[in-house]
């Protein structure tokens, strides 16, 4: 049976193995597999002990802090737990546990496409030796093997899942009462792959088109303090409230005019998906796995992919664009949110769960 071990009664046991210690989108679809999957499977979670920690014991999962992320600290984990499968998120984790691994099967699951992996470097070439290792492959994308130069000869390891998105849990979340709403949001950490200087610049320019814009960002990070200086040198402090980090996004999502998502850098974009189920508007940056989101719905993306300034000005120039539009024309922002609720597909989280059962069943045979 799949989930058991096989001559054993005993549960086959995973270990998620993660960098970082912020809950962000890959810690969110970790922390979701294990209590999805929990009774089929015995699962464990491996990062760099804070923030994480509370969402990690809270869900019932067995957590291992390290004092740091490092070949040292995941092999003490390793050698403590010894898992049959070690499921490694993101480049530095599986690079680690590839190179630390003994016995176990070895999940490579990529939830972002850095730039990096565009061309032949150090780091490339490191993964194009490692993936070698690697008994699965999951890319959240195509994007992140579309852009990236040693995936060719691993195709028959590589499976593109998309993040989960659980639609019920969503939209009940977003019933709860909240006396915050915006014209424009932006729900995302506050670092430089989401680019969320960049949505204060266009809503200052909604702001000369709409005197009474208003808008909210969700999320803490590094760009906080720098956010914080712009607003004010823009005159924008009675227009744009940081609300930062909240567990729950989804009644600012719902009661939101148009969200809008303004990376540089997306390996898929989960927020915008689960705006998207919310029914509200979505404006997106043509990037990464956004273009997988909104591929029957291009009118959501904005520019063309790009990778120099000229592309970059162009996405900005196209979300004030856009957003101006739906704002000033309620006929055409009606028939936007209907052709969005249409055409954007999600992955809905049981299906999703489906393919990680078999995907670990496959590996425990």
């Amino acid at each position: 049976m799949t989930g058991w071990k096989s001559m054993s009664n005993q549960k086959t046991k995973i270990l998620h193995v993660l960098k970082s210690s912020v809950y962000a989108g890959a810690e969110h679809v970790a922390v979701s597999i294990c209590k999805s999957l929990q009774e089929q499977f015995a699962f464990a979670y491996a990062s760099v002990d804070g923030e994480i920690a509370p969402y990690v014991k809270g869900s019932g999962i067995s957590f291992y802090p390290m004092s740091a992320f490092s070949i040292r600290e995941v092999t003490k984990v390793l050698e403590l737990y010894q898992p049959d499968i070690i499921h490694a998120h993101d480049f530095s984790a599986f690079v680690v546990c590839a190179l630390v691994k003994k016995n176990s099967r070895l999940i490579a699951h990529l939830h972002h496409n850095p730039p990096w992996i565009q061309n032949w470097n150090y780091k490339a070439a490191v993964c194009r030796l490692l993936l070698e290792r690697a008994d699965r492959i999951l890319a959240v994308s195509n994007a992140i093997l579309e852009e990236s130069v040693f995936f060719h000869k691993h195709h028959t390891k590589v499976l593109v899942v998309q993040n989960p998105v659980d639609t019920m849990r969503i939209r009940k979340m977003a019933q709860e009462s909240n006396s915050v709403s915006a014209d424009v949001l932006f729900v995302g950490r506050l670092v430089p792959p989401k680019n969320p200087l960049r949505f204060i610049r266009v809503v200052g320019a909604l702001k000369k088109q709409k005197p009474d814009i208003t808008a909210v960002m969700l999320g803490d990070g590094e760009l906080a303090v720098e956010c914080r200086k712009m607003i004010g040198k823009m005159g924008l402090e009675h227009t744009i409230y940081m609300a930062g980090f909240t567990r729950n996004p989804y009644p600012f999502m719902k009661q939101a005019k148009i969200m809008l998502v303004t990376s540089d850098l997306e390996g898929y974009g989960i927020a915008a998906a689960e705006a998207a189920v919310l029914g509200t508007p979505v404006l997106a940056a043509n990037v990464g796995g956004l273009r997988s989101i909104f591929g029957d719905f291009p009118q959501a993306l904005c520019g063309r992919p790009f990778s120099n300034k000229v592309g970059s000005k162009r996405i900005e120039a196209d979300l004030r664009r856009k957003a101006a539009v739906l704002l000033r024309d309620p006929l055409r922002y009606e028939l936007f949110k209907q052709e969005m609720e249409k055409r954007v597909y999600v992955e809905e989280i049981d299906r999703y769960m489906d393919r990680l059962e078999s995907i670990y069943g496959e590996l425990d045979r």
